[in-house]
């Protein structure tokens, strides 16, 4: 079908437009060559309808993928960046995946959609420092954009996808782990009012920036208690309703005021900073680094109660919601200081096994099914005969029939006669 060009009309304007279509005259794309000569703008119209043919044929790619390709990754960034307030994500993480990112195309020295390659991003990746965690991280931000960029149609496909996550087993910079009852206790002693926060984390599970946004309307302390974590507060975008037990009650009635409005901070001025948290980890003679490696950090009061609902039994569907996680690995493995669960209580509470009492001689011979009856008439005799009969008896020879019935002395030695003569 060929391209039709459309006069300029008189006091109009003064470009020459155009119009063609494909399959169906019905659906006609017009467009202008904002040209005012006739022969440059039919150069543009068939050049435009030759495109439109060859996305149409599949041969060339989308136009919207084509005008993409003409900006730099800035532009594309920018917008990756407000799908994700839109979608409702903490400002805090907004920030991270732009720093990210930036760092990636920078170093990288990446600048158009056709510069992303997975080869350059290994090279890159192979060069940090970083830990294994972090190295995964920007991972998922490039990941994540390239996703983005498929699917607003401003990619062919994701050269990412198949790049895979760096292990972390054995080379974690920082290994967490869990409070021991009794360390939580003495935490809680020297802490004063700061001891409500501590409590509050380590029997909820809330994190540092959700306790930091939690407002007395959040808090419901009748005949069922319980807090909510508003969906703009927590870390998956959902609200959360999590019960709380007598001893979290009690110590949110000795920091509750007098007088408060329905929005003001619970735990204004009492979430510590990692200084004044050391400070408290020591006056309670708790290392915040133990013998092991192992750091008992803020967000270590969460990795608690993950460990004391599996060591309490609680099922792990349960304990999965309770942590509010959206995979069981992260509650049964990332979450759960292994070094504190009972193993030796669950190995005793295994079912005995009784050992069996040794089989005598005598036991023996009788069970055995080759044993004959002659051996086990040698076996028993009485005690006056002597070992030297009991021992011919043994070896005398057995008298047996033949296939025609006639008697034949067939000179035999039974085993099982001598074994148990010799050590009865």
């Amino acid at each position: 079908m060929p391209v039709y060009l459309v006069k300029p009309r008189k006091g109009g304007s003064r470009y020459w437009r155009f119009y063609y279509y494909i399959n169906n005259p019905q659906e006609r794309v017009y467009g202008c060559t904002k040209r005012t000569d006739k022969r440059l703008a039919q150069r543009i119209a068939d050049q435009a309808f030759k495109e439109a043919l060859e996305e149409h044929d599949g041969v060339a790619a989308p136009k919207a993928m084509r005008e993409a390709a003409k900006h730099e990754l800035s532009v594309h960034l920018e917008g990756f960046l407000r799908s994700l307030e839109i979608a409702g994500d903490v400002s805090k993480y907004v920030r991270a995946r732009e720093k990210q990112l930036q760092r990636i195309f920078s170093e990288c020295a990446w600048s158009l959609p056709r510069d992303l390659r997975r080869d350059s991003f290994e090279k890159w990746r192979s060069r940090q420092t970083f830990g294994p965690k972090t190295l995964n991280d920007y991972r998922c931000a490039l990941h994540s954009f390239a996703e983005w960029m498929v699917k607003m149609e401003r990619l062919e496909r994701n050269p990412f996808a198949s790049v895979e996550n760096v292990s972390t087993a054995g080379k974690e910079t920082m290994r967490r782990r869990a409070f021991t009852a009794e360390e939580l206790t003495r935490l809680l002693r020297v802490s004063g009012q700061r001891a409500a926060t501590y409590i509050t984390a380590a029997f909820t599970g809330l994190r540092r920036s959700e306790l930091q946004q939690v407002r007395w309307c959040d808090v419901d302390l009748s005949a069922t208690p319980t807090i909510t974590a508003r969906a703009s507060t927590t870390k998956n975008g959902k609200e959360a309703r999590i019960p709380l037990r007598f001893e979290v009650v009690k110590a949110l009635q000795e920091i509750r005021p007098s007088k408060f409005g329905p929005t003001d901070r619970v735990f204004k001025g009492l979430v510590p900073r990692m200084p004044r948290f050391k400070a408290d980890l020591e006056e309670a003679g708790i290392p915040y680094v133990d013998a092991k490696g192992e750091t008992a950090d803020f967000h270590a009061l969460r990795t608690t109660l993950c460990t004391e609902l599996n060591k309490s039994g609680v099922a792990p569907r349960v304990a999965m919601e309770i942590m509010r996680h959206s995979d069981i690995k992260l509650t049964m493995r990332t979450y759960t200081d292994a070094g504190q669960l009972p193993l030796a209580e669950a190995l005793r509470s295994l079912p005995g096994i009784t050992k069996p009492a040794q089989n005598t001689p005598q036991d023996l011979v009788l069970k055995c099914p080759t044993a004959s009856s002659t051996a086990q008439k040698n076996i028993l005799l009485p005690s006056s005969e002597t070992p030297e009969n009991k021992l011919i008896g043994a070896l005398s020879p057995t008298v047996s029939k033949n296939g025609n019935g006639a008697r034949c002395r067939v000179r035999t030695c039974d085993p099982c006669r001598v074994k148990a003569v010799l050590y009865r």
